[in-house]
This record gives C-alpha cells, structure tokens and sequence, in this order.
C-alpha cells in the first residue's frame, strides 16, 4: 500500500497535433512510484493519445514510439522497478475539435526514511578496559 497518492488532471486542449504535443509535469516530492492509474473518461473516441515519461523518455508504453489510446477506460498498473523520483509527466494530443482531460493517481512510497538505531548499553566492571571487556560482561551478568 503506498504511503501516499498524488492526483492529477490532465487538460488536453482540441487541435493539440501529435507533433506538438503538450507535455505536463506530474510534479510532486521524491519517493518510489508503486503504482498508477489512470481514467480516461467518455468522449475522445480515439482522437487523444497520451504516454508517459520520466526524465523525457517514453517509459508507458514500452517501446518509446508508441500511444496510449483509450475511451471510457480505467488503467492501472504496478509499476515495481520503474524509475524512482518525480521528473515524470505525461505528454498528450488531441486531434479532436473539445478539449479533454485524463485524471491520474500515482501511488508513492517514501524514499530517505532511515531505520531506527537502537543501543545496548553494556555496563564495563570498575577498571575495566577494552582487553578485559569480556571478563566485564561475565562481571555485568552475574
């Protein structure tokens, strides 16, 4: 389960042509991208393509020249072993006469955390030294 979903809208305005194609930051704080999913609601009956990227390369769908096409459809993917960070967007066309939007959830783990340290304190015998540790312990137990 992520630790955090980061939501997004998509705007992709009519007569965007797929040689311009309108990129859009997906913007949020570093952390491991777990999962994504994506709605592409009623309406823009195969005129709309979309892919996404990470760092300016095509990561969905693999093969870097290709686009996501949809209408009335929910995606959702696992994404283990894809890019870590948040250079990621979504780059979109729209060769119909309405505008569209595409909603996004990308599901984040946090990255940094850093795991507890815990100490155990030794107690060392009265004149104890670091050759005689061992005798401290058996010292220390009794």
């Amino acid at each position: 389960m992520a630790e955090r979903i980061e939501a997004f809208t998509v705007d992709i305005p009519a007569a965007t042509a797929i040689t311009s194609a309108l990129v859009t930051p997906l913007s949020f704080n570093q952390g491991i991208v777990s999962r994504m999913e994506i709605v592409v609601p009623p309406g823009p009956s195969g005129l709309v393509g979309f892919r996404i990227r990470h760092s300016g390369e095509v990561i969905i769908p693999h093969g870097r020249s290709g686009w996501l096409v949809a209408d009335a459809e929910k995606m959702d993917w696992s994404l283990e072993g894809y890019p870590t960070g948040n250079a990621w967007d979504i780059e979109a066309y729209n060769l119909d006469g309405f505008d569209h939007s595409i909603y996004m959830r990308i599901h984040v783990n946090e990255t940094g955390r850093s795991s507890a340290i815990y100490a155990t304190i030794v107690p060392i015998a009265p004149g104890g030294t670091a050759e005689n540790d061992d005798d401290s312990l058996a010292l220390a137990d009794s």
